[in-house]
């Protein structure tokens, strides 16, 4: 099968400039087969060398060359000059679209395995670790004939192969495209790798499988920088979990740890130092913010695989440095105070997340207090470590009651065609919350539809901050409550449809055209006292 391929800190050793031809030539690794006739020369264009025109070779017949540019449309820190060895054979060789090996047909921009003398010849992927095969991603196809087909080729690592190793925000199944180019025997081609590009800004970028978000220049050695997340500035493992806020105003990604770090330590600052006769800052126990804004919340039905950030990072944008680095330890939620501190709240008390019901009932905090020889529990509503408000929620249990003291409510909403629980209204009355239930239904068409009448006298007692701060729930906080709370956006905030629309999609999902159509059609007049206008409202 050939020699095995070489390390990247050889191929930027054997680098050699050469001034008066104006490209710097670079000799790739070793092929893979022995029998694979051609190499690669990379070449680095001068300025003042393109601008003339001279920037010139020649081939082993006399012949002028003049070096090629491989462009990657989706990775342009890869694009790449380069000569290919011996080029008159090369240029003579015929090109192709496809080549088939065994009864799999491949193209260009696929990405393959590649069998090396580390596998038995003829083994099969779905009984090999797929990290003992080399990857390669297709760029071009030539053959002389059927037994002498070949791939110019850039390769993909696994990170722990390339300088600096494995990161922390490294996936399990994570490669990094290199512009490592090698022509490679077609014969070594085991099958179609599963490799998708991980967009970053892309939100609704869904990934199975293989993936590449990140690009190695074997050339300059650097590595791409990566998106970093959350109010610790972090990365995104996409093996763990990112909660996302759906404040358009906000729109953090949030890492899991962090969120469930700030909840035992806000616990801890309220259950223990609160008992002891500590200060504890209104912001660091209770989230900023005068009042609970009816329309911001954590929907963690909106989730993706995301990363437990342990150390410390800072802010680096520029996109031509070698990649993230780790600068010494970040101070994250869990981590404000003494360290004897942080190891108190992370023992004394534990945080999940959890799901009330087996509908789709938004998750929920569940925070244990491990202290005494009978811990307690209890669920609170997830709230957005930078915008540190809470909006609708599902129907407020006995359970949830502690924490909806700690937002020292005025009035709750509740939209339901139910009355509400008693222990809810009894808990209500002692603490001074007024209850307003509007008796309203989920749509069912052409029989139930929305009612116009009591969105519109909810909205008059969100237009009036005499009421605040508000709990807006229905029974599971999605469709009915989604009404309202899409009628605010419009008629008090001034919202876009589409804004409005994707928040509701973000809670309900896409059983509600009904519920759409009622919002972009209601048009109700409302008076508004001037005087006890929110100062959110924008009309």
């Amino acid at each position: 099968m050939g020699s095995t391929k070489r390390k990247h800190g050889e191929v930027a050793a054997d680098s050699e400039e050469k001034g008066d031809s104006g490209y710097t030539s670079t000799t790739p690794p070793a092929p893979i087969s022995a029998e694979c006739p051609f190499s690669v020369e990379y070449a680095r264009l001068s300025r003042t060398l393109r601008k003339k025109g001279s920037n010139v070779e020649l081939d082993e017949k006399g012949h002028t060359v003049v070096p090629r540019v491989e462009r990657t449309a989706s990775a342009r820190t890869l694009d790449t000059a380069y000569i290919v060895r011996p080029n008159s054979l090369w240029e003579a060789t015929k090109k192709y679209r496809n080549f088939v090996v065994g009864e799999e047909t491949f193209g260009i921009d696929d990405f393959v395995y590649i069998n090396h003398s580390n596998i038995a010849h003829g083994a099969s992927i779905a009984k090999t670790d797929e990290h003992q095969f080399w990857i390669a991603r297709v760029l071009e196809v030539k053959a002389r004939d059927q037994q002498h087909v070949y791939l110019r080729v850039f390769w993909a690592y696994w990170p722990e192969e390339l300088p600096g190793g494995r990161k922390e925000y490294h996936g399990s199944d994570e490669l990094v495209l290199s512009n490592h180019m090698e022509i490679v025997d077609a014969m070594t081609v085991t099958g179609k790798a599963p490799v998708s590009h991980l967009i970053e800004n892309d939100e609704e970028n869904v990934i199975e499988g293989l993936y590449w978000r990140q690009t190695y220049n074997v050339l300059s050695q650097k590595l791409s920088s990566v998106r970093r997340h959350c109010i610790c500035k972090g990365y995104y493992n996409p093996d763990k979990m990112l909660i996302g806020c759906p404040n358009p105003d906000c729109k953090k990604w949030l890492h899991k740890e962090c969120i469930l770090a700030d909840a035992r330590k806000r616990s801890y600052d309220r259950l223990v130092k609160s008992e002891a006769g500590e200060t504890v800052s209104t912001a660091e126990s209770e989230g900023a913010g005068e009042n609970v804004s009816v329309g911001d919340t954590i929907n963690v039905g909106d989730t993706v695989k995301a990363e437990e950030e342990k150390k410390a990072v800072e802010e680096d944008d520029d996109d031509d440095d070698e990649g993230p680095r780790i600068r010494g330890k970040r101070v994250s939620p869990a981590k404000q105070n003494s360290k004897l501190d942080q190891a108190i709240w992370d023992t004394q008390f534990s945080a999940d997340l959890t799901t009330a019901n087996k509908d789709d009932t938004p998750s929920k905090l569940l925070i244990t207090d491990l202290r005494g020889e009978e811990p307690k529990s209890w669920e609170e509503d997830i709230k957005c470590l930078a915008c540190q408000v809470t909006i609708k929620s599902g129907y407020p249990l006995e359970i949830n009651f502690p924490m909806l003291e700690r937002l020292h409510l005025r009035t709750l909403i509740y939209l339901a065609d139910q009355e509400p629980l008693e222990e809810t209204v009894q808990w209500a009355q002692q603490k001074g919350i007024q209850i307003v239930h509007y008796r309203v239904s989920n749509v069912r068409e052409p029989f139930v539809e929305n009612d116009p009448v009591a969105i519109k006298e909810a909205l008059k007692l969100l237009a009036d901050s005499r009421n605040f701060p508000i709990l807006l729930h229905s029974n599971k906080g999605k469709h009915r409550v989604g009404v309202l709370a899409g009628c605010m956006r419009k008629l008090l905030q001034s919202w876009s449809l589409a804004a409005i629309n994707a928040e509701y999609m973000r809670f309900a999902g896409e059983k509600g055209e009904a519920d759409l159509e009622f919002i972009e059609l209601f048009e109700p007049e409302l008076e508004i006292e001037e005087e006890w206008k929110p100062s959110w409202l924008r009309r």
